[in-house]
């Protein structure tokens, strides 16, 4: 990942001319969701989304090469209630959590490809690395409590892994549109898919510890919520080959600083932001 950083930046100061600089802010909002062992299809997975919000600050360094850096406050959930397979629904699994995040993205704009001269109409692709906090929270008697201390699966107990730590990172990629409203103001829409290091933003990856011992090591709601079928221990909760991932779909309105835009082509000038001088 830091030699993908390092060859970016290398190509981006290489090719970048120094007439097409610009610096943009932009609030964003739109939907998340989450995909992994809670979601059994795609639909599933849209049915469950829920608010994000956040905000960015890019920088053009020319008509094809940008670089952002952004933060979002997302919400994801799922519950085993809504899947179709009855095992599923016997498992009786459930999460929601908050997740804050901070990225650093490359974008490839792809009118780049087509004319020195940036358009008003402009489709990109963007990848990038994600750092995020999440804390899984799972309902016992209509209340939400945080999993991660309860240990469902005998996190913490002599013979089991310990507790999961609640933050990572994330390969992040996806793609957009931004359309020049106005002179200095533009409209994105962007879709971002995170490939996250964890397999616990749900509070499960492995598998089930039996009922008699989490109730006697680790208390009745430790039981409760870890092995809600009463299996034995050892049979599998979920799946831990496979890594948690969240998406957003977001708008995001942002005005440019150092850009001078008509109907026909964008113009950014020369003198509006400086190169800093080594």
């Amino acid at each position: 990942m830091k030699l993908f950083f390092y060859l970016l930046l290398v190509n981006v100061l290489a090719i970048m001319p120094s007439y097409a600089q610009s610096l943009d802010f932009g609030l964003m909002a739109g939907a998340s969701n989450y995909s992994g062992d809670l979601t059994e299809s795609v639909v599933n997975v849209m049915k469950q989304s829920k608010f994000c919000t956040g905000a960015q600050v890019r920088y053009d360094f020319s008509n094809m090469i940008s670089l952002k850096c952004q933060y979002l406050f997302l919400n994801v959930a799922a519950d085993d209630q809504l899947a179709k397979a009855q095992w599923q629904k016997e498992r009786n699994l459930n999460f929601k959590s908050q997740i804050h995040e901070l990225g650093i993205l490359g974008q490839l704009n792809l009118m780049g490809f087509f004319s020195e001269i940036p358009k008003r109409h402009n489709y990109y692709l963007t990848m990038g690395a994600i750092f995020f906090k999440f804390n899984p929270k799972g309902k016992y008697l209509n209340e939400w409590l945080e999993l991660q201390p309860i240990g469902t699966e005998g996190q913490g107990l002599p013979g089991y892994n310990a507790p999961y730590k609640l933050n990572s990172a994330a390969l992040a990629f996806g793609f957009g549109y931004r359309f020049f409203i106005s002179s200095n103001i533009s409209l994105s829409a962007e879709y971002l898919t995170r490939q996250t290091r964890t397999d616990y933003l749900d509070d499960a990856s492995t598998n089930y510890v039996a009922y008699d011992e989490l109730l006697a090591k680790k208390g009745l709601i430790a039981a409760e919520l870890g092995n809600k079928v009463r299996f034995a221990g050892g049979l599998k909760r979920a799946e831990f080959n496979n890594k948690d991932w969240y998406n957003s779909l977001s708008l995001c309105l942002s005005y440019h600083f150092g850009a001078d835009i008509s109907f026909k082509k964008i113009r950014f000038k020369k003198q509006g932001i400086n190169c800093p001088k080594f």
